[in-house]
């Protein structure tokens, strides 16, 4: 606000020529752009983090010792009756303990 008021100050018509010379730059930057979708620090940090710690393992494992690991997400609800928890897809859990244990696709 000072800036502006000792520039109109000290040469007005030279501060209004300015002041449109800056305005049309941004009004054509606004125009022009594209939207980007950067993210933020934090992501960039941990997929940075990942990557590192996946290069780490992947640089001391053979080949024939490599297993793909199953994460099997199914729903539960908590059975009274048992008193313990109920499994929704118990198919899809035998079918990942039999990919566990070699019998499975290959």
């Amino acid at each position: 606000c000072l800036c502006a008021t000792l520039m109109i100050l000290i040469s007005w018509y030279s501060a209004i020529a300015a002041i449109c010379i800056a305005g049309s730059i941004f009004m054509y930057a606004q125009k022009n752009s594209q939207e980007v979708q950067w993210g933020d620090g934090w992501t960039g940090m941990r997929y940075q983090l990942a990557r590192r710690f996946l290069e780490t393992v992947q640089g001391n494992m053979h080949i024939k010792a490599w297993r793909p690991q199953v994460l099997v997400l199914t729903g539960v609800t908590i059975d009274e009756h048992a008193a313990g928890l109920l499994l929704h897809d118990m198919e899809l859990v035998h079918f990942a303990s039999q990919l566990k244990h070699g019998q499975g696709l290959c």
